[in-house]
């Protein structure tokens, strides 16, 4: 069995068939500046502070202790394998266009800079809201457990794929949406990571136990 290795706070990927257009971009950095004000730009993209969830259409899940840190990037998916050590392999692709139905092109990358619950929830409703407008698939960026970590406290050492894909189906049984499974060789063998569509996420949100991949 493979273990958590995610550092500072989650991170998501959603993917989308759109290429990098100016409009696109502009409409990006307009949202982000609604989110947080000032910026601080860095070479794929920029961070700051989310002051308010409103552009979003949604309100503060409980009163926060500090404005939560995050940062979006946005990258071309060909570079973005060709300069970065987390790479779609051609295998992972190829399963990410039969779940999507489209072939990605551009990669939006969401990360929190702290690992409180605020900053999940925040990452997870600004994940919704841009797969929602750009109708992009989320990309979770390894399994996704709950608060608690339910499921993966019950995996064996020695568990297969297919034996931790099926519970954590059993898991999320009943769930709105898409929740998807997508294989991978990886250094310590064959494992999987999760994929969802908005609905999933919309729903996931509103759940007592609420949490993504850390």
């Amino acid at each position: 069995m493979h273990t958590l290795a995610h550092m500072g706070g989650p991170d998501i990927r959603i993917l989308l068939s759109q290429s990098l257009t100016s409009t696109f971009q502009d409409e990006l950095k307009t949202l982000c500046i609604e989110l947080g004000g000032e910026m601080r730009r860095y070479p794929h993209g920029f961070s700051f502070n989310v002051q308010t969830l409103r552009p979003l259409g949604m309100d503060w899940p409980f009163e926060p202790d500090a404005y939560p840190p995050v940062s979006v990037s946005v990258e071309d998916l060909e570079e973005m394998n060709e300069s970065t050590y987390e790479q779609y392999s051609s295998d992972e692709v190829e399963q990410i266009v039969q779940i999507a139905g489209f072939s990605p092109i551009t990669v939006l990358d969401l990360g929190a800079h702290s690992n409180g619950l605020i900053s999940h929830y925040v990452l997870g409703a600004l994940s919704l809201y841009l797969a929602t407008k750009y109708q992009g698939l989320i990309d979770l960026m390894g399994i996704l457990n709950d608060r608690s970590f339910t499921v993966w406290k019950q995996l064996s050492k020695e568990a297969e794929v297919q034996q931790a894909i099926k519970m954590y189906e059993a898991y999320f049984l009943g769930h709105a949406g898409h929740l998807w499974s997508v294989t991978s060789e990886g250094s310590e063998g064959p494992w999987f990571g999760h994929y969802c569509d908005a609905e999933f996420m919309a729903w996931w949100l509103k759940q007592s136990e609420f949490y993504l991949v850390k």
